[in-house]
C-alpha cells in the first residue's frame, strides 16, 4: 500500500517570494484579560477590581465522595421514581410514580438504596 504525502504548503510560497506568517507570541500578562476596573465614584480615586477568587476543587478522594454524594441527591430531589424501590428484605421504600422528596431520600440513604433509587428515576420532574 503506498502512502500518499501532501506538500509543503511553505515551499510555494517561498518559491512565490512569501513567507508563512511566524506565529506571534502571546505575553503571559497578557494571555489572561484583566478584570474591567469599576467607575470612579466622584471625589474617590479608581481602584482596580479584584479577580474572584477560584471555587475550591476537591482534591481528596473523600472529598470528591462528598461532592459526588451532594450532586446525586440534588438530582433525585423532585424526581418521579418509574418503579418501585426494596430494601433488602423486600419492603417497599418508594413506590412507582412517587416524586422524591428530602423524606424518602433519607429513607433510601438509610437502607443503601440509593443507586437502586437513581437507576429508577425519570429524567422529568
Amino acid at each position: 500500500m503506498t502512502v500518499a504525502t501532501l506538500p509543503s504548503l511553505s515551499a510555494p510560497l517561498r518559491t512565490a517570494g512569501l513567507t508563512t506568517p511566524a506565529t506571534p507570541a502571546i505575553p503571559a500578562a497578557a494571555a489572561t484579560p484583566a478584570a474591567p476596573a469599576t467607575p470612579a465614584a466622584a471625589g474617590t480615586a479608581a481602584t482596580p477590581a479584584t479577580p474572584a477568587a477560584p471555587a475550591a476543587t476537591p482534591t481528596t478522594g473523600a472529598d470528591l465522595a462528598r461532592l459526588f454524594r451532594e450532586r446525586q441527591e440534588r438530582f433525585l430531589l423532585g424526581k418521579t421514581a418509574q418503579r418501585a424501590v426494596r430494601d433488602d428484605e423486600g419492603l417497599v421504600l418508594v413506590d412507582a410514580d412517587q416524586v422524591v422528596d428530602q423524606e424518602t431520600l433519607d429513607k433510601v440513604k438509610a437502607a443503601g438504596k440509593l443507586l437502586e433509587l437513581t437507576a429508577s428515576v425519570s429524567m422529568r420532574k
